[in-house]
């Protein structure tokens, strides 16, 4: 949705940021709206539920997606508002069927289109039918999927970066597409889980190792400060005290660095395993991982993005046992466009992007615990 702050010849006679006038009580009034509404669904799946209990499902399933909508849509106003491009929701709605999950998901999307999504993933990665499940929230990786693939696609055909992004982000204000939401559907029934585990062993017993030659050598150190002069003994033994809590410092770090570094690596992997569905190309992953995200973003992290070449970036936001996929595109040095399904699509300058990612990173680290962010350059394979 256009704000004043990004000046686009385009107009989305669509959306209600058209004009500047009024845009926060427009926003507001949508959530208005859509609360009334939902208000409303519940009250008809109650009563739907008397006859038909899938009918009345589908109802609530309804009324959730009205009301997230229009909040998420009010929180990201006053969160964003001066860099929002357009609000995007996060979610769809499902309809309720007691029959089996792949049987329900054939009448949803199509058999041949559900059978296609049937062969993907490898030997290493293979596809788990049993866990196939539809999705009402969290559709993150295929709206990033989708969203990547329609920009490429208008870039492409020769459209200027500002108009694709305007063009394309306008499809994401009433949720996750089809494509999105099948993307999201197999990419959680891949099963990376051994893989994972198995790196973890590994990683395990190499840290096992470097802890055991660091206690070795603190114990060394204090038996030979011993032998010093009583004197010198005090000061030492501080010295090694501080020299200890450095490697010990540094040795907690890598272990966390390498784990997250680990998975980000095998979920690329699943990433490229469906990515190759809508025809894309993911290159390696550029990794930033930070134990604890403070206050204030530090100056790896700026250096980090800055250091990007031009082009669309598939984006992760990675915690112990959750992911968050974003979608980071920098056009010039001081121009980046930003699209979170939980947010939207947001226009960034050199010295807003490192701040907002930042921010929004801590957001997720506050909830979830360990995060890194991963970056894969994507394109288009034909």
């Amino acid at each position: 949705m256009t704000t004043a702050a990004v000046n686009s010849p385009i107009k989305i006679n669509s959306t209600p940021f058209c004009d500047a006038s009024y845009k926060g009580v427009r926003v507001f009034g949508q959530f208005l709206g859509r609360s009334l509404y939902a208000l409303g669904l519940l009250i008809v799946s109650v009563a739907c539920r008397i006859f038909n209990r899938d009918l009345g499902c589908m109802y609530v399933s309804m009324a959730r997606f009205q009301f997230n909508r229009g909040g998420s849509a009010l929180v990201t106003y006053f969160k964003f508002g001066d860099k929002l491009i357009d609000f995007s929701y996060n979610g769809c709605v499902i309809a309720s069927s007691s029959d089996t999950e792949q049987n329900a998901l054939r009448a949803r999307y199509g058999s041949n289109t559900v059978d296609r999504w049937l062969q993907i993933g490898t030997d290493a990665i293979p596809l788990n039918p049993e866990k196939l499940k539809r999705v009402e929230q969290g559709v993150c990786l295929g709206m990033t999927l989708v969203f990547m693939k329609e920009y490429l696609q208008q870039i492409q055909i020769g459209v200027s970066p500002m108009e694709a992004i305007h063009e394309v982000s306008l499809r994401y204000v009433t949720g996750a597409s089809d494509e999105a939401q099948l993307a999201q559907i197999f990419y959680s029934a891949l099963g990376s889980t051994q893989l994972i585990e198995r790196e973890w062993v590994t990683l395990d017993a190499a840290m096992d190792r470097r802890q055991t030659d660091i206690l070795r050598w603190l114990k060394e150190q204090q038996e030979l400060a011993r032998t010093l002069p009583r004197e010198q003994i005090l000061a030492q033994l501080t010295l090694v005290q501080t020299q200890f809590n450095e490697r010990f410092n540094s040795f907690r770090s890598d272990a966390f660095s390498n784990k997250i570094r680990a998975i980000s690596r095998i979920e690329a992997q699943c990433d490229e395993i469906v990515g190759n569905q809508f025809d894309l190309q993911m290159g390696p992953a550029r990794i930033y991982a930070q134990e604890e995200i403070s206050v204030e973003y530090d100056v790896q992290f700026s250096q980090f993005l800055e250091e990007l070449s031009n082009g669309c970036y598939a984006g992760g936001f990675r915690a112990k046992e959750c992911a968050h996929a974003v979608t980071l595109i920098k056009v010039s040095d001081n121009q980046y466009f930003f699209f979170d399904p939980n947010l939207g699509t947001l226009a960034l300058k050199r010295n807003e992007i490192a701040g907002t990612l930042w921010n929004i990173g801590r957001s997720f680290y506050l909830r979830n615990g360990l995060c890194s962010l991963s970056l894969s350059s994507c394109r288009l394979r034909h």
